[in-house]
């Protein structure tokens, strides 16, 4: 399959607002996506924590892919807040599961 021709969508994930993680996740985000692609998925609060925007990071492995930024569809939803969805951080109820699916049309 051409890249150029993959339609992708990035579902409900927990939004760059809500997903706060510790500086111990920066280094692998630099090896595989370079010094700038890496800081610019990070934001650095007051505690000393960060703020991580997985979506962009997917974004970027998509096109880094071949797959032209076009054909990438963004759910717009935030398991954190929405309240449309489960979520270990918003939710903290380690009994309820969420299934994300992919396939090849």
């Amino acid at each position: 399959t051409d890249p150029a021709d993959i339609l992708a969508a990035i579902g409900p994930c927990i939004c760059r607002d809500c997903y706060e993680v510790s500086e111990d996740l920066i280094p692998p985000f630099r090896e595989s996506f370079g010094e700038s692609a890496a800081g610019s998925f990070f934001t650095a609060k007051d505690n000393g924590k960060y703020l991580l925007d997985l979506k962009a990071a997917v974004k970027k492995t998509l096109t880094l892919a071949g797959v032209h930024e076009r054909n990438i569809e963004d759910s717009g939803y935030c398991t954190c807040h929405s309240g449309k969805f489960y979520s270990w951080r918003g939710d903290k109820d380690p009994s309820v599961r969420m299934l994300t699916a992919i396939w090849l049309i």
